[in-house]
């Protein structure tokens, strides 16, 4: 398990990315903290979590699953920086279209409550045609990504990654 969640080589398959991580993932993090979210101290411990699979959700098992696919997983990784750079960049020119530009900016982030700041941002955003072109831009290449991980067959048999995931039947392999 160790293995399959912090080690980015080899290959697994469409179910081995749902049954294995996917799920365990979203319910770990989704379900778990609104069914538990008022228990004392269990804010702590959904952060451990979220640390925890940092590193297998956003390089290790993505990477297996483009390997799975037949492509490397640095094509992955550089689409998801591109997306990241689109969307720094959009909300910088949307933090530009604030009242008082760069400052103003500033300021009304000081001052305005924690769960308005997404809001605030969103529609900043989208004053500024430039940025929700990057907005949009960085939300295709993201979730193109996330389709294509999600519903498109493996390469059958071996690849250059490793062997084919479901000759097994489990849905991993290596």
């Amino acid at each position: 398990m160790f293995d399959f969640l912090f080690n980015p080589s080899g290959r697994i398959s469409r179910k081995g990315y749902w049954i294995g991580f996917l799920l365990p993932y979203l319910a770990l993090t989704e379900l778990a903290p609104r069914l538990l979210g008022g228990v004392p101290g269990m804010g702590v411990v959904f952060g451990l979590i979220a640390l925890f699979y940092l590193w297998p959700s956003v390089i290790a098992v993505p990477f297996k699953r483009m390997h799975d696919l037949g492509k490397s997983g640095w094509l992955y990784l550089g689409a998801m920086i591109v997306a990241l750079v689109l969307i720094v960049a959009a909300v910088v020119m949307g933090a530009g279209q604030a009242d008082g530009g760069f400052e103003g900016f500033a300021a009304q982030m000081e001052s305005m409550p924690e769960d308005e700041v997404g809001m605030f941002m969103f529609e900043l955003v989208m004053k500024s045609p430039a940025a929700m072109v990057m907005g949009a831009m960085a939300s295709i290449i993201y979730f193109g990504f996330v389709i294509y991980l999600l519903f498109f067959p493996g390469q059958s048999g071996p690849n250059q990654y490793g062997n084919d995931p479901l000759v097994g039947g489990r849905g991993f392999a290596d």
